[in-house]
């Protein structure tokens, strides 16, 4: 019998993990910085949350144009966990240096 729709392989490539980590090391710092930058300095809390929509979709738009595309990830599992990754990642790239910053102001 004949599919007349699309069924994913499963099959991804070593390449879309490479070009995943790739992105994790240099322009997701780089957006977590900038992301930073403006939650910092703009008081209105409204205008953060809308700031805060808009750089988790851009990192959501970058690993699926990078990395899925590009790697020609198939795999539906392989594509989540990657996801879930990078939103895990760009969290930890964002407290961090606020934790930081308010562990040394803590009286020891």
């Amino acid at each position: 019998m004949k599919q007349n729709y699309y069924q994913p392989s499963g099959k991804f490539s070593l390449k879309s993990i490479v070009l995943f980590f790739v992105l994790s090391v240099t322009l997701f710092p780089l957006w977590g910085g900038l992301y930073a930058y403006a939650i910092w300095y703009i008081p209105f809390i409204y205008i953060n949350f809308i700031i805060t929509g808009i750089f988790a979709f851009g990192i959501g738009f970058m690993i699926s144009q990078i990395v899925f595309k590009i790697g020609k990830v198939r795999n539906l599992s392989v594509g989540y966990g990657l996801g879930i990754l990078g939103v895990c990642m760009e969290i930890l790239e964002l407290e961090l240096p606020l934790v930081i910053q308010n562990l040394r102001k803590l009286p020891i």
